[in-house]
């Protein structure tokens, strides 16, 4: 029967096997799966097998004119050091900037490869680490840390949440909403999340608001490019505010859950509201804008950011000094709603 050299055992490193037998021209045969080696199956031994991992090693030995040797069988424990799991500076979290963010492992020598996508890197897979990684918006960061001759590390997952919005840009939850929105905006391409149960009507509005000053005449102009709300009382657009209240006199021009394009304005503090239906539109062929001269304020749609359909004409006097921006509502206080919008331009 063949012999192992070294034995079968439980070791700290990778083991080459040598297979012999003492029977002069016999000829052997071995398997690493599982299976029983015969005459006929299994590799022809020709050089020592490697072990890196755990493995049972079964062999026979055989020979013209002579009967088949016993199978030998013998399992190589390898219990490989692991490498050490990658850490990242500065730790995830919520950030109201870029960060630029290194990762490492204590292990000398070892490679580390990460992702953004949301997959799982592998020593073969993601992106080899050789730079700091910036991250400008809201992102999964993955790495794992492999060396020759240990075991891979465990993945490290982080969530770096990025809310930082471009000057003059701000961000605010508007009314009492059950749920805190946010807002990041990388490459002028704006993700803002909200909730609110109201935006429909009553005087005390709920929604998140992206906003900025206007100073006299002036518009606001987005493309939603999608909008997670289905519900009927969603609304992902943009508007002009005389202020943050949450009684604010308003006009918005915006896309609703159930797809109709809806434009609202409120004339007085605290008053009534009335609303316009425009044609549906479908994301990403949806844009909405609101132009103020004077006192006058026009709400307009478009499905090519070229030619403009006007919904709804208000006169409504406000300061002189008035916000402008975007808004989303989930027309619900216990769903938070993710929507985007790009070619967002402000004039003033």
């Amino acid at each position: 029967a063949p012999t192992f050299n070294p034995v079968a055992g439980t070791y700290t490193a990778a083991q080459s096997v040598t297979n012999s037998t003492t029977t002069s021209g016999a000829s052997i045969r071995y398997t690493v799966d599982g299976s029983t080696p015969s005459s006929t199956t299994g590799t022809l031994y020709s050089a020592p097998v490697n072990s890196g991992s755990t493995t049972t090693l079964k062999a026979i030995a055989y020979a013209g004119g002579m009967t088949d040797s016993t199978v030998t069988s013998g399992t190589y424990t390898i219990n490989l050091p692991q490498v050490a799991a990658p850490t990242f500076s500065p730790t995830a979290g919520t950030y109201t900037s870029t960060q630029t963010v290194t990762i490492s492992s204590t292990t000398g020598g070892a490679s580390i490869r990460y992702t953004v996508d949301g997959s799982t890197p592998t020593s073969t897979t993601g992106t080899l680490y050789s730079t700091t990684v910036s991250i400008s918006a809201t992102t999964t960061l993955k790495a794992i840390a492999y060396a020759s001759g240990m075991a891979d590390s465990t993945v490290t997952s982080g969530t770096y949440t990025i809310t930082a919005l471009p000057a003059p840009w701000v961000t605010a939850d508007i009314g009492a909403v059950g749920i805190a929105g946010s807002a990041s905006a990388s490459n002028g391409v704006f993700t803002v999340k909200g909730s609110g149960a109201s935006l429909n009507g009553s005087s005390a509005d709920q929604f998140r608001y992206v906003y900025q000053t206007m100073n006299g005449d002036g518009s606001i102009t987005a493309r939603v490019t999608s909008q997670s709300g289905t519900g009927s009382k969603a609304f992902a657009g943009v508007m002009v505010r005389e202020t943050t209240a949450a009684n604010s006199t308003y006009v918005f021009m915006a896309r609703q859950g159930d797809g109709t394009m809806r434009a609202r304005s409120r004339a007085s503090t605290g008053g009534s509201t009335t609303s316009s239906a425009g044609a549906a539109l479908t994301p990403p062929n949806c844009w909405v804008r609101i132009t103020r001269t004077g006192n006058s304020l026009v709400a307009a749609q478009s499905s090519d950011g070229t030619s403009w359909t006007t919904i709804k004409t208000v006169s409504i006097t406000m300061a002189a000094n008035v916000t402008m921006g975007l808004i989303v509502t989930s027309g619900s206080n216990t769903v938070l709603d993710t929507d985007v919008f790009d070619n967002v331009t402000a004039v003033p």
